[in-house]
């Protein structure tokens, strides 16, 4: 049976990567990749740090990690050391571009979805995963709660760009 290419995975409001994580970690019965990760977009700079270190992490084969890397885990060298360190591979530094510091709704949409249909390249079949930003829908629902209860008013028209940064960007992959 012929090897069937892992599916593309774009992961929009990635956090520090545990929707990637999960859909990097499944294999199929002969342990290869079923997806693979292709993008992952984060504006915080802290999660995206994450996500790349993650990135780089999973290229390197398994249980082959240079050392390297565990000397920048233990702080004895610095991110830029390790990234520049020789011992990292261009395809390991290649995969931790996956990882990209942007905020849906405000950076360039033309540059977001780019990287996107970069990802996901000719590929048939591919999935688009965000999981929801929670401080934006714990405002959401501060707000109906106070309509609702203190003034007796409820809408359901609320805008919520990051809600509709997610659904255009689904939109913007529907021509595929």
């Amino acid at each position: 049976m012929p090897l069937k290419s892992p599916v593309p995975v774009i992961d929009l409001f990635a956090g520090p990567g545990g929707l990637g994580e999960g859909f990097s970690s499944l294999k199929d019965e002969e342990g290869n990749p079923r997806f693979s990760l292709r993008v992952s977009i984060e504006k915080d700079p802290i999660a995206h740090k994450t996500l790349s270190l993650r990135a780089l992490f999973r290229a390197f084969p398994k249980n082959h990690v240079p050392e390297v890397y565990y000397r920048y885990i233990r702080g004895e060298i610095s991110r830029d050391a390790l990234f520049k360190h020789p011992d990292i591979p261009p395809e390991a530094l290649a995969a931790a571009r996956e990882a990209r510091n942007a905020e849906l709704g405000k950076d360039s949409t033309k540059m977001i979805d780019q990287w996107i249909k970069e990802g996901i390249g000719n590929a048939s079949e591919w999935v688009l995963s965000g999981g929801p930003p929670c401080q934006a829908y714990s405002i959401v629902i501060s707000l109906i709660l106070y309509f609702k209860y203190y003034t007796h008013r409820f809408t359901t028209a609320m805008p919520n760009i990051l809600y509709h940064s997610f659904i255009n960007k689904r939109g913007c992959l529907a021509d595929r």
